[in-house]
């Protein structure tokens, strides 16, 4: 088993999936409207400008979760030890759209809990669970 665990969040991939999608309307309303090389030439410049902005402020290389043998590092909450930590856990709930999520929550000592919704990370959630579990020796 390794020793470091690294988790991302692949929700901005949809973005961009729905932008490759909308390619043929796009150039379509750009070629009726102004011929088809200047349709071709601004869909290209206008596809180009938004994939560079969401690559440049997305910070896709920034990892949600990181853990290793001393601590777990989140995104959004900050590194905690080991030893601060008394359970981890898999949970599948209703959101408001009653459509099932899987929720990663996390049980410190002294009583507080913290849930990262794991639909969008490139590693299931039961199996993130698991893998921290034996990690953190819990």
């Amino acid at each position: 088993m390794s020793n470091k665990i690294q988790v991302k969040d692949t929700s901005s991939y949809g973005l961009l999936i729905f932008l490759i999608a909308m390619f043929p309307f796009i150039f379509l309303f750009f070629s009726l409207n102004l011929g088809y090389v200047w349709g071709v030439v601004i869909t290209f410049f206008v596809y180009s400008l938004i994939v560079w902005v969401i690559v440049k402020y997305n910070k896709t290389d920034k990892y949600e979760i990181e853990a290793d043998n001393e601590q777990i590092t989140l995104k959004r909450y900050g590194s905690y030890k080991w030893e601060q930590i008394s359970k981890i856990e898999a949970v599948r709930e209703l959101n408001i759209m009653l459509k099932p999520r899987l929720y990663l929550k996390i049980y410190f000592n002294m009583g507080n809990i913290i849930s990262i919704d794991t639909s969008n990370f490139d590693m299931y959630g039961e199996e993130l669970a698991q893998k921290l579990r034996q990690l953190g020796k819990l």
